[in-house]
């Protein structure tokens, strides 16, 4: 239980703490304050709080169980804030790995369409190859035009035949 005397004792050490050291650096050239120590500002204000809250601890137990409480609830929306921060760190990286797979994926259908773009200008190639071929072969021997059959090529006569492996 926190006494009288002891708040008149830790009164008087936090009343000597305050006092200045002496050339305190704090002070200009006629003795006055210009920029207090920290500890001058600050202690007493910390003394207070924890006097406070002794005091609260040993007038009212009611208080005492508030203080409880509210430090409950602190420690509750400090792991919230941390759960939260986990949560939101893992929804980053699952989106920076869907990410990774899309750019994967775009870039391979990027290698497919131009794999594609390659193979239709090869068969363009090819096919003007066979035409310029048939064009020096001329028509059949019975004057008819060359159509495309799989294989290869048929007079539309019907009588003559060319293998693609001839041309």
């Amino acid at each position: 239980m926190h006494t009288n005397a002891d708040a008149k004792e830790e009164e008087s050490a936090a009343s000597e703490a305050r006092q200045p050291a002496a050339g305190g650096g704090g002070r200009d050239g006629e003795g006055e304050e210009f920029f207090p120590d920290i500890e001058d500002v600050f202690g007493k204000q910390i003394f207070d709080m924890k006097k406070s809250v002794q005091d609260m601890h040993a007038d009212d137990p009611h208080r005492a169980a508030v203080v409880a409480e509210i430090q409950r609830q602190e420690r509750e929306r400090q792991e919230l804030i941390r759960k939260e921060q986990e949560r939101l760190r893992l929804l980053a990286q699952e989106q920076a790995a869907r990410d990774e797979a899309e750019k994967k994926r775009l870039h391979a259908r990027a290698i497919q369409l131009q794999e594609e773009k390659e193979r239709r200008l090869r068969e363009e190639r090819d096919r003007q190859q066979l035409q310029e071929k048939l064009r020096r072969i001329g028509r059949c021997p019975a004057g008819f035009a060359w159509t495309r059959v799989p294989g290869g090529y048929v007079c539309e006569g019907g009588s003559h035949h060319v293998s693609d492996g001839q041309l």
